[in-house]
């Protein structure tokens, strides 16, 4: 029998950026179910849509639709649709906490915005920096706009042959404070769950070919961390910014993670928490090398049409990096190069990067725009949106290329690439 044509349509109150109304419509197709739709399907739709990794152990989900909260535990059961179009007044979100994590709802998307998904083990907080004044021709007020951004000390770990665990910073402090050479991998992992364990494997892999110095991963899971911290390589050459022993709460429900070589003379490591209705935050790694303090800093900003927020981000994060004379950022920026998410807003979203961080130079750009090779490392719709950029008086970039450009493995006629992203890999070397 032929099915129903059916919709179904969430409504948030407001989104918490100026009180506008928010419309998500999560289906709308011909289905096979004659007006249903499996609640494990649809669970994996809101993870898409408020950009969570799909895992049923992490979220609860109910919605409240013609007056009763149905839940959405057994994901088996089919949700009745409408014959044309399903209205949720409430979307509720329970986030389940293990151990000192509190179990938080959320009722709306402003709540949605200020829900707290993680606390890292706290070895000792570090002052917050002082805004600086801001210039002008940015897009926002920070004094008004931008929500203090808290700085965090956090250990690295390292393994011992049976676990990973934290490492003091006298050990880190032992290493040599020579460098000749650093090379430096940018890598959204994808949270999806699609031959999670065979891509992740792949990625190992591609930056171990690359003798990678220092990993920035985005979109990293408790299940991607645990295959990756599995790998020998890892396990022998890196300390790492989190660990499945110490609870993964950097990566929970994702986040971002910074592999370093124990050979690195390796200093500090932050987390920056940021503005975020994704759970969106930074981490920024010290090294010192010829008595000077370099800062390696990894983000995932805000995805989809948060512009805003996108601005905020960069803008608290570039206040953190102007304390460094050397500064290198890089990840995830979720904008592309030539033309902004909603092609009706103007100015493109470069001019903030640009205004934010005029000493810095977009090593893409830098090395790779004279052959007019325009970088686009997102391979769904061929945009730019991972990048690297660099300020320093001592260290120069002398290469940067993409990684896993090439579907690695064939399932069921559907080609598998390491990532929906490509990788960066560049290395920096002393200005001579």
């Amino acid at each position: 029998m032929k099915g129903t044509r059916s919709s179904l349509i969430i409504r948030f109150p407001e989104d918490g950026m100026g009180g506008r109304r928010k419309c998500f419509q999560v289906l709308n197709h011909e289905n096979d179910h004659n007006g249903h739709i499996r609640i494990g399907e649809l669970k994996r739709k809101l993870y898409n849509l408020i950009g969570l990794a799909y895992n049923h152990k992490e979220l609860d989900f109910s919605l409240c639709m013609d007056g009763k909260c149905i839940s959405m535990r057994n994901e088996n059961e089919h949700l009745q649709l409408g014959e044309h179009e399903t209205h949720v007044a409430d979307l509720k979100i329970q986030l389940k906490g293990g151990g000192n994590n509190p179990s938080i709802q959320a009722t709306s998307s402003r709540d949605v915005n200020s829900i707290q998904a993680k606390k890292v083990l706290i070895e000792q907080p570090v002052d917050r920096y002082i805004s600086e004044e801001v210039r002008k021709r940015i897009v926002f007020d920070p004094e008004k706009d931008a929500p203090s951004t808290s700085c965090f000390r956090i250990p690295f770990h390292e393994y011992n042959g049976s676990k990973w665990q934290p490492v003091s910073y006298e050990k880190l402090h032992q290493s040599s404070n020579t460098v000749q050479e650093l090379k430096i991998v940018t890598y959204n992992v994808w949270f999806d769950l699609l031959e999670r364990e065979a891509r992740m494997l792949e990625i190992v892999k591609i930056c171990q070919s690359a003798n990678a110095d220092i990993i920035c991963l985005q979109e990293v899971t408790r299940g991607s961390l645990e295959i990756i911290t599995k790998q020998p390589w890892i396990r022998d050459n890196f300390y790492i910014s989190d660990s499945l022993e110490n609870g993964g709460a950097t990566v929970s429900p994702y986040g971002v993670s910074i592999f370093v070589k124990k050979n690195l003379p390796v200093v500090k490591l932050f987390l920056n928490e940021l503005p975020t209705r994704m759970f969106r935050s930074a981490l920024s790694l010290e090294l010192k090398v010829d008595d000077q303090i370099l800062c390696f800093s990894t983000i995932h900003l805000e995805s989809l049409d948060n512009q805003p927020l996108r601005a905020q981000q960069m803008y608290l994060i570039s206040t953190f990096l102007k304390l460094y004379n050397t500064a290198f950022l890089c990840g995830d920026f979720n904008f592309d190069s030539e033309e902004n998410y909603h092609k009706d807003i103007t100015p493109l979203e470069n001019e903030n990067l640009e205004n934010f961080y005029p000493d810095f130079i977009d090593i893409w750009k830098e090395l790779k725009y004279p052959v007019h090779d325009m970088g686009k490392t997102f391979i769904g719709d061929h945009s730019r949106l991972d990048r690297m950029i660099l300020k320093s008086s001592i260290f120069e970039p002398v290469d940067i290329t993409m990684l896993g450009t090439t579907p690695f493995k064939e399932v069921n006629g559907r080609v598998i690439y390491p990532s929906d992203h490509n990788g960066l890999l560049t290395t920096l070397r002393p200005k001579k």
